[in-house]
Parts: C-alpha cells; structure tokens; sequence
C-alpha cells in the first residue's frame, strides 16, 4: 500500500478508540429489560394464581379421601353407611383429616366454624361443597348464572368450578 492510502484510512480513527455504549444504547437495554421483565412477572402472577386454585381443588380431593376412609371405617355400625352428607367438622372431629389450609390467604378453616361438607349416594362419595376464607367450591353454572350452595360433582371438578364468596 502507498503511504498516500494508509493516511486515508487513519484519518477516521484519530488515534482514538471507542470503548463501552452511548447513553442512548444503555438506555435502550434498559427499556428492554423492563419490558422482558414485566412480562415474567404477568405469567409468574398466572402461575401462581393456577397454582392456588389447583391447591384449592385439591383440598377438595382430600375431604372426599376423607370420608371414603371414615366409609370403610370397620367400627362404624350399619347406619352410618348411610348417610347422605358428611361434613368436615365430623370428619376432622373424629380424626379422618387435619384442619385444612386456604391455599389463597394460607389461614387454616376452622371446622367449627366452615360449612364444607360432601355428598354421598349409595355409599359413594360424588360431590363436595368447600368453602374457603375468599373462594369456594359450592356453586353451579347453569345458563350462564351461578347458583349457590350447590355441591359440586367429583366427576366434574376442575379449576373452573371455583367461585368468589
């Protein structure tokens, strides 16, 4: 190369090196972040919230597990098999569950003072009604309208069934 051309390509540089970002780079990444990090904290709430209701259903599950045990309880005389409902204070009182957890305000429901009960058919348990601090699992859709204080079938339950006191 010609010396002529050498001086042609320092000019642009000076001599100087540019290190590290503009201002206007880091505040760019900066905005980026706090979107990307906004998002994740929205799908974060999602999945807590899924997570608290599937506790709640699941509580449900374990009120039924309970009354199938007290069910096949062989000291029980002939007539308790044929109950229709049993409710969690008779079961906690006797000792088939412990005090349940509100997955949503983590208090303990007191059995003397929750309502929550299951149903049962023909020695069967098939439904529930569960009733937390701030949600409960005791009310039927119908045509769009909620009808309360209606047990909720064990064939059907889903995270769906769950509604605001």
């Amino acid at each position: 190369m010609c010396p002529k051309m050498l001086h042609q390509i320092d000019i642009g540089h000076h001599g100087k090196r540019q290190n590290g970002f503009t201002l206007v780079e880091l505040l760019a990444i900066i905005v980026i972040l706090g979107i990307i990090s906004s998002i994740a904290i929205v799908q974060i709430d999602n999945v807590i919230e899924t997570s608290k209701k599937q506790a709640f259903v699941a509580n449900a599950y374990t009120l039924k597990n309970a009354a199938q045990f007290y069910l096949k309880e062989p000291e029980l005389d002939g007539s308790a098999r044929f109950v229709q409902q049993l409710s969690y204070k008779n079961l906690h009182d006797l000792g088939f569950i412990d005090e349940i957890k509100d997955p949503f305000t983590k208090n303990n429901l007191d059995p003397l003072k929750n309502d929550s009960y299951v149903t049962i058919e023909d020695g069967k348990v098939t439904a529930v009604c569960l009733f937390g601090d701030t949600f409960n699992l005791c009310s039927e859709i119908q045509d769009d309208q909620v009808i309360a204080n209606t047990p909720v079938s064990f064939s059907t339950l889903t995270i769906a069934d769950l509604q605001p006191n």
